[in-house]
């Protein structure tokens, strides 16, 4: 019998350490992407660039490996943000040719992200792409408005009579950018404009349920429902009702031809099998030179004569864009030496398992929290669970990333442990720096404890009580121990420490001088987080506060220095973690309130 070996608590950190839970471009995925990309030439560096964004739920928590709260927007620019983030984005990378894919970036945002802004990191990523030999020849994304602001920075637009779907690629020579709207979603909003103005025959198709032709807001989003709404079978049961001169559908040919041709151009978008790869010679050339003209015609008539278009003016634009795009991308990698074209690759869907899979892996909620999604992206970007979501908006298929655990922690945990003993090393030196100011006066104790102390000094004596319990742990001088505990507690600010005792004894005791000197500090810590909003950038403000605070040094003269520096550290990280629970606990209650109001608008 073989056992499997686990790795241990270190090993695990060792792996984490590899790849930092970070939101800006992964050097592990691109490294691990140029490698492969090494002896690749021609269209097999060729891909495509697929970016989405996916909601998460408001939180900030304090990280004491970086020291900085995160929950923050972040661009990945170092830039420090005041403004919590709701969505996350994810650029991955897909390569034409090959069965893998590779998250290769991630960003958190406010809303959905600025077009001029996802334009930068578009260039950047296509940058960072060509840097590691690869080739991005066609940018995927969604019809939103940002994306679609994004089109405009490069000049992108699908006017009928002077549509642009590509530009000169700007690392490559020679080469296009082709910009592609997502298949899937463009059916669905087809299907959606078609719902609108109610066309009756479309209601009694056989085998047809109702969440096919009229979907509540929720099944909207299902592709499987659009898809197979506009299916051959569709159109074959239209056609024999209207053999059968079933009233209502009399003349529903022209609605029978419409399905049909939506289900031929679907098919030719979603060619994933080598075997029917597109050639210059297949069909599904010309079902979406066809459809093209039919889009062009549609227009035409309508703005002729006021005939209602099969779609919005916005899908219409997005459907000129990606069928010229398609067709022009599949003429260049065919002249270019590819064997075959798989359309079935210019498309989101790739991203969208990857969200599902995040969405499973976030718990019981429906959306993760910003810190889990940071988390569950650094685990997707180095393995494929076997067991993915229950549910999605695509169909189940097996993806494989291309990074993995042993490249993590070979090129990234040496730059990552040597970054973190600079900040280390830069903290140490600030709170020396504050600490060596400090005051040797010692202050004087109360005669007797018959004063009714405050609520918040009973508070400031019990934390101080913990950081005694914490230092004990690591500390053996018995002269700072002693200057910062106490064995008796005379005074009356003692009263929430032994309320709070299950046996005599059981808590710490903070010395006089050492309560007096953290009294201080939170009236100034206090008011720097009333003033200011709690921000990424908050744990180096409190240290430049506490410059101007008159703070008296704890420990033996041998230590006092040291002794307070690492008392201050404990302190503020303590004091961070309250003030982003507390934080978190304001996104609770709003969350609470505009659930109830949308319970209210649907009684």
């Amino acid at each position: 019998m073989k056992l499997m070996p686990l790795p241990t608590t270190t090993r695990l950190r060792q792996m984490m350490k590899g790849m930092p839970c970070e939101f800006g471009f992964n050097k592990v995925s691109l490294d691990s992407n140029g490698a492969f990309m090494k002896n690749k030439a021609g269209v097999q560096c060729y891909g495509t660039l697929v970016l989405d964004e996916m909601k998460v739920r408001e939180v900030v928590a304090f990280n004491k490996s970086t020291y900085k709260v995160d929950g923050f927007v972040d661009y990945g620019d170092g830039h420090d943000s005041k403004t919590t983030a709701d969505h996350a984005l994810v650029l991955m990378f897909v390569p034409l040719f090959h069965s893998w894919v590779q998250p290769i970036a991630s960003f958190a945002t406010r809303h959905a992200a600025p077009g001029r802004v996802l334009a930068r990191l578009v260039l950047e990523a296509i940058l960072q792409l060509h840097k590691h030999n690869t080739t991005v020849v066609a940018v995927i994304s969604d019809g939103a408005s940002t994306n679609k602001a994004m089109w405009s920075c490069f000049g992108i637009k699908g006017k009928l009579h002077e549509p642009k779907h590509r530009v000169d690629h700007s690392c490559v020579p020679d080469q296009q950018l082709y910009f592609l709207c997502d298949v899937p979603l463009i059916i669905k909003c087809i299907r959606n404009h078609l719902m609108r103005h109610k066309y009756g025959m479309l209601r009694v198709v056989l085998k047809l349920t109702k969440e096919h032709v009229s979907p509540d807001n929720l099944r909207k989003m299902n592709v499987s429902l659009a898809v197979q709404l506009f299916s051959r079978s569709t159109a074959i049961g239209l056609k024999v009702y209207q053999r059968l001169e079933e009233p209502d559908l009399k003349d529903c040919h022209g609605t029978a031809q419409f399905t049909l041709r939506m289900n031929n151009l679907f098919d030719a978008l979603n060619v994933k099998l080598p075997k029917f790869g597109i050639t210059s010679s297949s069909k599904e050339v010309e079902v979406i030179q066809e459809f093209l003209d039919a889009v062009n015609k549609t227009e035409e008539n309508h703005i002729t004569n006021g005939t209602v278009m099969f779609a919005s003016q916005v899908t219409m634009e997005s459907l000129r864009v990606m069928l010229a795009s398609v067709r022009d991308l599949i003429t260049d990698l065919l002249s270019k030496g590819a064997r075959y074209v798989l359309t079935g690759k210019l498309n989101q869907d790739p991203l969208e398992r990857f969200f599902g899979v995040t969405r499973s892996y976030g718990g019981d909620e429906d959306h993760p929290t910003l810190i889990s999604f940071a988390h569950i992206y650094r685990l997707l970007s180095l393995f494929t669970p076997i067991s993915t979501c229950v549910t999605g908006n695509v169909s189940d298929e097996q993806t494989f990333v291309l990074a993995t655990v042993a490249d993590s922690m070979k090129r990234g945990r040496k730059d990552t442990l040597s970054s973190h003993e600079r900040l280390q090393e830069a903290i140490r030196a600030k709170l020396a720096e504050i600490s060596s100011t400090a005051q040797n006066e010692t202050p004087t104790a109360p005669d007797h404890g018959y004063s009714t102390p405050a609520a918040q000094d009973c508070v400031i004596y019990y934390l101080c009580g913990y950081l005694v319990h914490s230092y004990l742990k690591h500390q053996r001088c018995s002269d700072c121990v002693h200057n910062i505990q106490s064995e008796n507690a005379e005074c009356p600010e003692a009263f929430l420490t032994l309320e709070r005792e299950f046996k005599h004894g059981s808590l710490k005791l903070p010395s006089w001088e050492l309560f007096c000197m953290f009294r201080g500090i939170e009236a100034k810590i206090s008011d720097e987080l009333q003033k200011n909003r709690l921000c990424s950038e908050t744990f180096w403000s409190l240290l430049d506060a506490l410059e101007d605070c008159d703070i008296t040094s704890v420990g033996c003269s041998v230590h006092k220095v040291t002794t307070t520096a690492e008392l201050l550290h404990s302190y503020i990280v303590l004091r961070l973690h309250f003030a982003a629970r507390d934080t978190c606990k304001s996104f609770s209650s709003s969350e609470k309130v505009a659930s109830a109001g949308k319970k209210v608008k649907l009684m």
